[in-house]
């Protein structure tokens, strides 16, 4: 995406993360013609996205693999929220008391061990957050959630 069309959020998550995620072995993806998140990086299965609302303050951050979600058009969302690599941090309430950039620094300072946790545990998350008794909307959840996508899949939506 041309440095010019980047969110506020965007050009602060680069100038904090980018290189980081680079290291360890992350590319940075764009798509287009799909709702996706602000900040999405790859590194084989395991992806990260990430994005912020201005108007609700709302942080998300998802560490995990790349899942259809039905929407009023094509849509993806990661499977594993950044809390279940992290005891105790929740993305909203950790953005709204201290900030974007005080969240990113976090990232940063913590994405190498949730990496190691992914590598040993994601299939206990994955299984956590595919529980039925743990959503409240799961009904509507897993009645718009598709497979994880392929590689093939993807090569349209890539910008």
């Amino acid at each position: 995406m041309p440095k010019d069309h980047m969110s506020g959020f965007t050009k602060t998550f680069n100038n904090i993360l980018k290189n980081k995620f680079e290291s360890l072995g992350f590319k940075a993806i764009s798509l287009k013609s799909c709702i996706s998140y602000e900040v999405l990086f790859r590194n084989d299965r395991l992806w990260f996205g990430s994005s912020f609302d201005w108007r609700d303050q709302y942080l998300e951050m998802d560490l995990g693999h790349l899942y259809w979600f039905q929407d009023v058009m094509p849509r993806v969302i990661i499977i594993g929220n950044y809390s279940s690599y992290c005891r105790g941090f929740d993305p909203y309430d950790y953005g709204r008391e201290y900030g974007i950039e005080k969240s990113l620094e976090f990232l940063n300072e913590t994405i190498e061990n949730s990496i190691k946790i992914y590598k040993e545990h994601y299939s206990k998350i994955l299984s956590s957050r595919l529980d039925p008794s743990k959503m409240k909307y799961r009904k509507e959840f897993f009645s718009h959630l598709g497979k994880e996508v392929e590689d093939l899949e993807l090569i349209k939506y890539l910008a």
